[in-house]
This record gives structure tokens, sequence and C-alpha cells, in this order.
């Protein structure tokens, strides 16, 4: 199991595979979408263990830029251009395996349930008013020690 502390490099986390085996390209831009991914055995150790080997892991969407100066689809839904330029502004990582490029993405679906959808502020009333009813009992039983 790897620490915390410990840094794995180009580790193939999962597996892809297009719905689709035509790579046409516009504009210098390939884009594929739901594109199904399986987690490899080292994905799965790199996540600790936490999932399984060969689990089904959710769809996404990819793009991929085959020229430094193709203009990609922003992330930002209210744009109407793309943001690529000759820097590649606007772009995240890059493919391995023989392809060169940038790619940017989205997932589609949702992340795992972390709990995080708790209402922390109905939790925090809850504690507070648990905490004054204890001190009240608290206090009623010193008020009625002290006058028996």
């Amino acid at each position: 199991m790897t620490s915390l502390g410990e840094k794995s490099e180009e580790v193939v986390l999962a597996d892809l595979k297009a719905g689709s085996t035509d790579l046409t390209a516009k504009n210098d831009v390939i884009t594929l979408d739901d594109v199904t991914t399986t987690l490899t055995a080292a994905g799965a150790k790199a996540f600790g263990g936490f999932y399984e080997t060969g689990a089904t892991l959710d769809p996404l969407n990819l793009t991929v830029a085959l020229t430094d100066d193709a203009d990609l689809p922003s992330d930002d839904p209210s744009s109407t251009t793309g943001t690529g330029s000759s820097d590649n502004s606007g772009t995240t990582g890059s493919t391995s395996g023989g392809v060169t490029g940038s790619t940017t993405g989205s997932t589609t679906g949702s992340l795992a349930s972390t709990g995080s959808g708790i209402p922390a502020t109905a939790l925090g009333t809850a504690a507070a008013v648990t905490v004054a009813a204890g001190a009240g009992v608290v206090f009623a039983m010193r008020r009625r020690r002290t006058e028996a």
C-alpha cells in the first residue's frame, strides 16, 4: 500500500475505451465523448486499495489538440470562443503513449459521496442546543442540591 508521502510517477490509473473508433480531427482538435474508464491494478494501488482492479469509473469527455495553435473549447459555459493559443493557455496535461499534444476534458456524473453534503449549520445548531440543554440540567441539579 502506498503511504501518503510516497510519490508515484507515470501510473496508468485507468484503461480508456472510446465508444467510436472514428477519430476525425476538426480544426486540429479531436473530441471524444463518454469514454469508458476501467481502473487498472496500478490505479487500484494508487487509490490505496479503496477501489478494486477492474472497477468501472465515471465516463469522461476528452478534447485533444493536435497542434500548438489549435483552439480548445473552454470549460466556461458562458464563453463562446476557445482558450487555446500558441502557448497552450487554458489547457492541462499532455497525452502519452506516442501521441503528443494537450488534453482537456470534464467528467460526467458525480463525485464519490464523501459526506460533505451534510448541512454543517444544522448540525452545529443541534450541537449548541444539546450543550445548552445539558448545561440547563446541570444548573437545575446544582440548584436543587443547594436548596436541599
